[in-house]
């Protein structure tokens, strides 16, 4: 009985004395472990990772940059067309004045009143406080009238004689030779070679 309480007793202080030798050799280990988060080597090799990023992120917003300033440039609207002449005011000539007045006022809803131009009598329509057109006895060229009751459209250019010389000399003719209006401009009542009326305007400067 008592070798085997002394055999108990020694194998107690070795499994004591291994259980110390491993604690020992464990604890370098472990405060190694502690001071590893805090060394500074770590902390410099994280900043050339976090630095190499940061080229990449440039590069990526100037190639947005790029797209987007691409896709203004092609939904950006097209240079405007040369000027070209353009339709500027419609009137009918008529030789009953009165009864024009009336007729259009009736079918169209627009008012009528008198333009106040100097030495003549001329009708303004408007619809809506906006003029929409005008109303003007016939104009008499050498006591006869110088054309049929008609709505005429007006081309505004910029040299009435000139638009008349090119369009007679492709077989147009004059309807109503050029004339000055007070307070308007120059104007002139022609026909196309197959008989169509149309007019040519300059407004006064």
């Amino acid at each position: 009985m008592a070798a085997r309480k002394s055999s108990k007793k020694s194998a107690r202080k070795g499994t004591a004395k291994k259980s110390k030798t491993t604690k020992a050799k464990a604890a370098p280990k472990a405060a190694a472990r502690k001071k590893a988060p805090g060394k500074k080597g770590t902390v410099k090799k994280a900043m050339p990772r976090a630095a190499a990023k940061r080229p990449a992120a440039k590069k990526s917003a100037k190639k947005s940059a790029k797209k987007a300033a691409s896709r203004r440039a092609k939904a950006a609207p097209a240079p405007a067309a040369p000027a070209m002449p353009a339709w500027a005011w419609h009137e009918v000539m008529t030789n009953d004045v009165a009864t024009a007045q009336a007729f259009y006022t009736h079918v169209f809803g627009w008012t009528a009143r008198d333009s106040g131009m100097p030495g003549m009598t001329y009708t303004l329509f408007a619809k809506d406080g906006v003029d929409v057109g005008g109303c003007m006895a016939l104009p008499e060229h050498e006591g006869q009238p110088a054309c049929a009751p008609q709505w005429v459209a007006y081309v505004q250019v910029d040299d009435v004689d000139a638009a008349v010389e090119r369009s007679t000399s492709k077989g147009g003719s004059v309807d109503m030779p050029a004339m000055d209006i007070p307070g308007v401009g120059r104007v002139c009542i022609l026909r196309d070679p197959a008989g169509a009326t149309f007019a040519v305007y300059r407004p006064q400067l």
